[in-house]
């Protein structure tokens, strides 16, 4: 079971961007668009790292996408604590914590639902840590209900968008679901 290649994951930016901001210039995307990367698969760093602030094509537009990670993200190379260096927890946890900071700030997520952690932080959202529906001009007189679709919109499963390009296998079923 693999992780979104960087590329799929920029596409999936233009899509999210379009649906949101209608089809706007690559260059209003390219001032505004930043994505927070956490990731424990060294491949998918490195390939981000090449990537850096290059110019992408993705649906024949040029657009720079700012990934903003931490590199001890990969320190683990797993989520299975079993295999972690004993005298690393303290460091595994602090880096953990970086990197849900980071998740916790950004307008929009797209978890990939086959990972408990990624679970975790959609919990978070709906329980009201992180981005807050009310900073955006979503009045609290318009009531929860209003909170919850807007935070729908914003938090979701890689697994629920309408494009199968961006599912991925869990690992618990070998599947997509």
């Amino acid at each position: 079971c693999l992780c979104l290649s960087t590329e799929k994951h920029v596409e999936l930016i233009h899509e999210l961007w379009n649906e949101n901001y209608g089809n706007g210039s690559s260059s209003s995307f390219s001032k505004n668009a930043t994505v927070f990367l956490s990731t424990e698969d060294p491949l998918v760093l490195d390939e981000t790292l090449r990537l850096g602030r290059k110019t992408t094509h993705v649906n024949n537009k040029n657009s720079s996408v700012r990934f903003i990670y931490s590199p001890q993200d990969v320190m683990q190379n797993s989520g299975k604590p079993t295999g972690w260096n004993p005298t690393q927890g303290d460091e595994i946890l602090l880096h953990s914590l970086v990197a849900l900071k980071l998740q916790l700030h950004a307008t929009y997520t797209v978890a990939n639902c086959c990972s408990n952690f990624h679970l975790m932080l959609l919990d978070l959202f709906r329980h009201g840590c992180g981005y807050d529906a009310r900073s955006s001009g979503v009045s609290t007189s318009q009531g929860d209900e209003t909170i919850q679709q807007y935070q729908q919109q914003r938090q979701m499963c890689l697994q629920d968008r309408p494009n199968r390009d961006y599912n991925v296998c869990c690992a618990w079923t070998e599947t997509e679901e």
